[in-house]
């Protein structure tokens, strides 16, 4: 049996009514947002450090880095994958999530060390897919998890 998942996939199986949110934004938007949250945009090539920024967004940096994180930036660093969607939220512009995550989703099936990203997204796409029976067979503690 296969699992199928797309952009569509997510948007139907989270319940996000995006997809005619925006994709990107320019540079000059996401500079103008950092400075406001008190990041000082001094050279884009370095890591993006979470102590730079103004105590409460700190905290949403850092709630959105453990939900968001592919695990390839230091704790205390953010990576630049998700400047986008701190932006859409910081300035509440509607951003379409359905594709960041699609895209995170399918750029780490190629990554020379691939993992699960998303489990629990991953696992309501399952369970809609193949059935809550389906899932106990594929992972025999699944009610402790759902």
């Amino acid at each position: 049996m296969s699992i199928i998942l797309t952009e569509d996939v997510i948007r139907e199986v989270l319940n996000l009514n995006d997809n005619k949110n925006v994709l990107c934004f320019t540079r000059q938007h996401i500079g103008n947002t950092l400075t406001q949250m008190g990041y000082n945009l001094v050279d884009p090539n370095r890591p993006i450090s979470k102590s730079s920024f103004i105590k409460p967004w700190q905290y949403l940096v850092t709630q959105l880095g453990i939900c968001f994180s592919k695990k390839n930036v230091n704790f205390h660093e953010i990576s630049y994958s998700l400047i986008e969607p701190v932006h859409a939220i910081v300035q509440e512009i509607p951003y379409n999530f359905s594709h960041y995550l699609a895209k995170d989703l399918t750029s780490n099936l190629w990554s020379s060390k691939p993992f699960l990203l998303y489990p629990r997204f991953m696992m309501k796409v399952i369970t809609r897919q193949v059935g809550f029976g389906g899932v106990l067979a594929w992972y025999p503690r699944a009610e402790m998890v759902l």
